[in-house]
């Protein structure tokens, strides 16, 4: 298997656009599962989580992007899903 830098293919396509910086940030993209770790009582349901995690997000920006890898050990230490 051929193993390359993580960072080469991003300077490959960077050397390819010309871009300026943007006038106004009207973006938040948000790290899911940083964020999961730092609630101190999770609800107990996924419809519950998802109102909580909403709720904090909706003002951030125009529009947010909430990012999650999985880590199935916080969803079982936390009771949302079962082992």
């Amino acid at each position: 298997m051929n193993k390359t830098d993580k960072s080469n293919p991003l300077h490959a396509l960077e050397s390819t656009v010309k871009s300026d910086a943007p006038e106004n940030i009207d973006i938040t993209i948000v790290d899911g599962m940083f964020h999961l770790h730092f609630i101190v009582n999770p609800p107990q349901s996924y419809d519950k989580l998802a109102e909580e995690v909403s709720g904090k997000l909706c003002n951030m920006a125009n529009r947010v992007d909430y990012v999650c890898d999985t880590y199935i050990i916080f969803l079982v230490a936390t009771g949302l899903i079962s082992s």
